[in-house]
């Protein structure tokens, strides 16, 4: 069932309420126009319920603004969704374009403080976020009575004599439900053993940081 303001609605109670699922859900692609943003393609997701968030196609297939109920979720950086030709691979030349965001992913095959590995030397945190995603695409699916949105792409990082790694992400949010549900999988395209290390660096902002708040896992370590 979609649940869309306290009401349960099956699909066909859903349909004879609405012109268009649009009204109610949708995920629109975009493409920012201005400054260092200009370019960059992304996709503005609605659930119904409240959440919104917007998934980034040419930034690694992160998730930038996000809010619920009107109040943003994430902290966000002053250097904007920096296109990934501003990448600076180099030291800390990474903050440069790092926009914050619900979730920048770091990595594929390195993560961390910059460094020199094995003679290489290796910059903060990787590409994988700088990284354009290729095979993306927006659709929409009914499970029964339940709606549900899929985001997906592909991220890859590949180099002659070098890695051949890819990433294929699915984000998916249920109609009228207040979640964001990611799937990753990470295939090694190469012909031989790579290094691989992936960071989820989530950035949860003010209002949802400040004095009084909580962190509640359910973890145990």
């Amino acid at each position: 069932m979609v649940i869309i303001f306290g009401k349960k609605c099956s699909r066909k109670d859903l349909l004879r309420r609405v012109g268009s699922l649009h009204q109610i859900v949708f995920a629109r692609p975009f493409q920012f126009t201005d400054g260092v943003e200009k370019g960059v393609e992304g996709v503005h997701v609605h659930t119904g319920s409240g959440l919104s968030f917007v998934v980034l196609f040419d930034r690694g297939m992160d998730i930038g603004f996000a809010e619920y109920q009107g109040a943003p979720l994430a902290w966000i950086s002053p250097t904007g969704y920096a296109a990934p030709s501003f990448f600076e691979p180099k030291g800390y030349g990474w903050l440069r374009g790092f926009y914050g965001g619900l979730l920048t992913t770091c990595g594929l095959t390195y993560a961390g403080a910059p460094c020199v590995d094995r003679g290489e030397e290796l910059g903060l945190h990787g590409r994988a976020s700088y990284t354009p995603a290729s095979n993306h695409n927006v659709s929409y699916r009914w499970v029964g009575d339940d709606l549900f949105v899929d985001v997906y792409g592909e991220v890859r990082e590949a180099s002659v004599f070098g890695p051949n790694i890819l990433l294929k992400r699915r984000i998916t949010a249920k109609a009228g439900e207040s979640k964001i549900l990611i799937h990753d999988e990470v295939v090694n395209e190469g012909w031989d053993e790579q290094p691989f290390m992936i960071l989820y660096h989530f950035n949860v902002g003010f209002p949802v940081v400040d004095e009084g708040s909580k962190l509640v896992l359910t973890s145990t370590n």
